[in-house]
């Protein structure tokens, strides 16, 4: 598992490879149409010797270094359009409470800046600040339109140009870019800006000879050019020549110490000539002069998830995706550092994001799909992960997606969904019994409570009968006792014979005295007849 989530990162490292854009791809909301010209497929000549002296002399006449302005036509260029007017104070002045309120209420804002454009029809920034403001609500077609309407008043504003051909880019669209720019360019061919965005746009074509091309030219003009410098060391990166890009980086770093994007650029040639610490303070150090730059912390996120640092990598590009919501690169980055932290659930929520903002793409369908494959992706039974895992991986094989072990990963996928299948199967069935046997068990118990129940309820009633039986027992009993007491009360009462004895046995006692007395008669009556008196001679 280490080693497939290893190989997994390097599929997914997600660094921005010195790309001219500033933020992730967007997805518009309708499509974008861009006006072409013949003449815009041309391709520009970089600037020249001439160039150059051109603005020594222009420097000598006004004895100080000539300022090159990134939003007004230079004098010796003749401009396709009507010479561009002065912004009223009323514009100003909306313009600067529309920039005031932008982040606290963007309604109140475009509204502004929407009245703003309805009073001036030629109010070129009025244009530039509205596409500004519908870019940041995702409303990339309507921002698009407002772009042009600034470039056909002004057709070599710097901003407008920059934004609009960067939004292109994000889209793929490179030959619109290309062909935005150069127009731009031909409005006015010495803008070191309009040339810089230019080379920008070349590199994202990989015209990198083209683009260094344009830089050097740049250079020959302005020789303290940074941005030139970055994209001229970025043109020597693709061809692998990395020391010479380090000491055109480290020479521009010179000039401005404090700007992130070199610092950035930098921390990619350091990974390519394999200083990963190099690289990775680089990054770090682009983080802390910019905290805005998305891209850096990106490039650090992916550096620490290939350091196994799956905690800090996943603090950086959760900063990276709150930056730019629709950062493709951070997301998958983002997605193989929680997975690395076994965050299985936020891992998956995080390739998903990934889909939305590129439907199109088959890297996070690979990582979804390994994802299922390996990791207990919590709210899944086994087989309906298992299931996932097959179907992103024939996915991510139908949009033509490669990789050494695909077909390693399919057969493996497609088994564990078999045998998952069959193992719920079995353990349903073992379920579906145990529920059986407890139902009986219960109905059982059900049964043997209801006749203790009953039998208790017999028992109860048997005792009920027993008590009342013994009690009228008693009853009957008690009653015959007063009966008979009440019996010999009366007998008591009654005149006796002899004394106080029962009737009963006075009467047998009168019996044995009369008879008693009966044969006492009967012996004096019997010594009479003897003839002898008793005790002498009668008188």
């Amino acid at each position: 598992m280490a080693a497939r989530l290893h190989s997994v990162f390097w599929l997914t490292i997600g660094l921005v490879l010195w790309g001219c854009s500033s933020a992730p791809e967007p997805k518009p909301d309708e499509p974008i149409k861009v006006e072409e010209e013949e003449s815009s497929a041309a391709e520009i000549a970089p600037l020249t010797e001439e160039d150059r002296q051109i603005k020594v002399a222009a420097q000598d006449d006004t004895g100080q270094e000539e300022e090159v302005p990134d939003s007004v036509v230079p004098e010796d260029v003749e401009a396709p359009t009507p010479a561009v007017e002065a912004m009223g104070e009323d514009a100003s002045r909306m313009l600067a409470t529309a920039a005031q309120t932008a982040d606290s209420d963007p309604a109140a804002a475009r509204k502004l800046v929407e009245q703003a454009v309805s009073d001036n029809p030629r109010c070129f920034q009025c244009y530039y600040s509205l596409g500004v403001l519908l870019e940041k609500e995702g409303k990339f077609a309507q921002a698009s339109h407002a772009y042009q309407h600034a470039l056909k008043v002004h057709p070599a504003h710097l901003q407008s140009a920059v934004n609009l051909s960067n939004l292109y880019l994000r889209l793929g669209r490179h030959r619109e870019a290309q062909m935005l720019v150069s127009a731009a360019v031909r409005a006015a061919p010495r803008d070191l800006g309009l040339r810089n965005q230019l080379a920008a746009v070349l590199l994202a074509s990989r015209q990198y000879d083209k683009a260094a091309e344009q830089s050097k030219g740049v250079l020959l003009v302005d020789e303290r050019n940074v941005q030139a410098m970055i994209y001229l060391a970025q043109a020597y990166y693709h061809w692998g020549k990395h020391e010479l890009a380090e000491r055109i980086l480290l020479k521009a770093k010179e000039i401005d110490d404090t700007n992130a994007l070199i610092h950035n650029r930098l921390g990619f040639v350091y990974l390519k000539m394999d200083d990963m610490s190099s690289a990775i303070a680089a990054f770090k150090k682009a983080t802390e002069l910019d905290p805005n730059l998305s891209e850096a912390h990106n490039n650090l996120g992916a550096l620490y998830n290939q350091a196994r640092d799956y905690a800090t990598a996943t603090e950086v590009l959760r900063k990276a995706v709150a930056l730019a919501p629709r950062f493709f690169e951070a997301y998958l980055n983002l997605g193989n550092a929680l997975r690395g932290g076994k965050n299985f659930k936020d891992a998956e929520e995080a390739y998903r994001r990934a889909l939305q903002v590129k439907p199109d793409s088959r890297r996070p369908l690979f990582n979804l799909g390994l994802l299922y494959l390996d990791d207990e992706v919590p709210g899944y039974e086994k087989s309906a992960r298992y299931k996932l895992a097959v179907e992103q991986l024939e996915k991510f094989r139908r949009r033509g997606g490669r990789h050494p072990r695909l077909a390693k990963y399919l057969t493996e996928a497609k088994k564990k969904h078999e045998r998952a299948v069959k193992a719920e199967i079995r353990k349903k069935k073992r379920e579906e019994e145990k529920k059986r046997k407890e139902a009986e068990a219960l109905r059982k118990a059900e049964e043997e409570r209801r006749r203790k129940e009953a039998e208790a309820l017999r028992k109860a009633e048997e005792e009920k009968k027993r008590r009342e039986a013994e009690a009228r027992r008693k009853a009957l009993e008690e009653r015959r006792r007063k009966e008979e007491e009440e019996e010999k009360a009366r007998a008591i009462s009654a005149p006796k014979l002899g004394g106080g004895k029962d009737t009963e046995d006075v009467e047998i006692e009168e019996i044995e005295d009369v008879e008693g007395e009966v044969e006492e008669v009967e012996e004096v009556e019997d010594v009479e007849d003897v003839g002898g008196k008793v005790g002498g001679d009668e008188k």
